[in-house]
């Protein structure tokens, strides 16, 4: 089974990709392309595992990998499936060292490496440039799909990367409706540069693409994938070149406050339990950090991520706020 053979690859941080090892290019990289290629419809970059303890996509898209092997799925497209941080899969955690990711950048920002996960991003990095390339003239879509640490008002939601290009979110028609069919409710829309993985491929591979939240954190074993039902079949349709046109669009929020760690101090000031999407209302306070303060801003802002046990200098909180309802 290719869960199996994930989670009991031996990775080790001077890893390289091996393109004559198909469909096994590096342990948790995995590349697959039909002989008759339609050049009309997307390539596919699918990841998940990004972080190691969110495991409904990583079930979800070991089992496209081995409906592929047995023929069930008869491709039309190439498709590149990752498996982010196999380390931290291994282990039932969201990350060994530090959070895979917060460390994807270009190569004139990229450190030298000093740990795992640094070393995986770039191997990451150079498995999707690799990719690309093959297939430069085709478009490509990138999903990263992930689950929450904690309950969300909307079980499933897409974070649109910022696009350097376009000085705006990701905003494809086609795309955001595939999402919409996929089961996702809400599209947020970031107005600026992060080190995700997803700002990574749109910005260094001119995909679009999203971070998409599948439901709630559980152990292998535990999850329940008829909810991912919608996206499975989506998924299936893409790679046997059923892509559909625009037309359906989701509830939009606009990101509003990116509040980060700055000290050991950091606090929220609510319920650790509370849910994504929560809304306050204006002059509420969200978090303190020393004897700085951090209040809504606008009625109706609404709370996304809250961790306060990230690293510091990483985010700890993001703040929203609806922008449009469109049916």
């Amino acid at each position: 089974m290719i869960l199996e053979q994930v989670l009991t690859a031996q990775s080790s941080i001077s890893d390289q990709l091996n393109f004559s090892n198909a469909p096994h290019w590096a342990p948790g990289v995995f590349y697959f392309a039909p002989e008759q290629i339609d050049e009309h419809v997307p390539i596919a970059i699918l990841s998940a595992g990004i972080h190691g303890n969110e495991t409904a996509p990583i079930e979800l898209l070991a089992n496209k990998i081995e409906q592929i092997q047995a023929g069930k799925i008869k491709l039309k497209t190439p498709v590149l499936f990752i498996f982010g941080n196999v380390d931290s899969m291994k282990v039932a955690e969201r990350f060994v060292e530090t959070n895979l990711n917060r460390l994807f950048h270009f190569p004139e920002q990229s450190p030298q490496p000093k740990n795992k996960e640094q070393h995986r991003a770039l191997l990451i990095q150079d498995a999707v440039k690799a990719f690309r390339e093959r297939y430069p003239v085709q478009k490509c879509w990138h999903l990263d799909l992930h689950t929450a640490i904690r309950a969300s008002q909307h079980e499933k939601f897409a974070i649109m990367p910022y696009d350097y290009q376009t000085e705006s979110a990701v905003d494809d028609p086609i795309f955001t409706s595939l999402l919409v069919r996929s089961g996702v409710e809400v599209q947020l829309k970031s107005d600026n540069p992060t080190s995700t993985f997803s700002f990574y491929t749109v910005n260094a591979l001119g995909a679009q693409s999203a971070t998409v939240e599948l439901g709630q954190v559980k152990p292998f074993g535990q999850n329940d994938l008829t909810k991912l039902a919608a996206l499975s079949d989506v998924l299936t349709n893409w790679l046997e070149g059923n892509t559909e046109d625009g037309g359906l669009a989701a509830t939009n929020f606009q990101s509003c406050q990116t509040i980060h760690k700055t000290s050991e101090h950091f606090s929220l000031s609510f319920d650790n339990q509370l849910a994504n999407f929560t809304e306050f209302k204006k002059g509420d306070l969200l978090a303190t950090d020393n004897k700085r303060e951090y209040r809504a801003m606008y009625d109706g802002e609404a709370i996304v991520f809250p961790n306060a046990n990230v690293e510091i200098g990483h985010r700890a909180l993001l703040t929203v706020i609806r922008t449009k309802i469109e049916n």
